[in-house]
């Protein structure tokens, strides 16, 4: 390639688009993976939670205040829960996604218990194709 003012500007731009569509799929796997595991988490808290009939209707009125209107609004809790109702099948590739890529990796997906013999690998996932049809809805 000629290294010319114009080949220049090619080369930032494609650099440039080329990164910040990267980075916007790595948000959208984060957010996806918080979301889905912050239902996950509220759903077996509902279901499990041997305090749960102490808070009743108000458990997320209740999370949203301990954990920071800012930060978890009832609303953007319940939003999640639903998440979590409507996209069980994500699983799999949420579980895969934070063991492979958080910090967190183990003790955010230890309650979540996968059938006797199954381990978690990367054909075993719910299809990638599943996972990036939901990114882009």
């Amino acid at each position: 390639m000629e290294k010319n003012f114009e080949s220049l500007i090619y080369q930032i731009e494609q650099t440039n688009q080329t990164l910040q569509n990267n980075a916007r799929l790595v948000i959208n796997r984060h957010i996806t993976a918080k979301a889905w595991l912050t239902g996950y988490y509220i759903i077996e808290y509902e279901q499990f939670g041997s305090d749960r009939a102490k808070y009743g209707d108000n458990l997320l009125p209740n999370l949203s205040n301990r954990l920071g209107k800012n930060k978890f609004s009832a609303t953007t809790l319940k939003i999640y829960r639903q998440f979590y109702l409507v996209y069980p099948q994500l699983k799999a590739s949420v579980v895969q996604f934070v063991l492979k890529t958080l910090s967190i990796g183990q003790s955010a997906t230890d309650q979540l218990l996968l059938p006797e013999n199954q381990t978690i690998e990367k054909s075993q996932s719910v299809t990638d194709h599943k996972f990036r049809e939901f990114l882009y809805l």
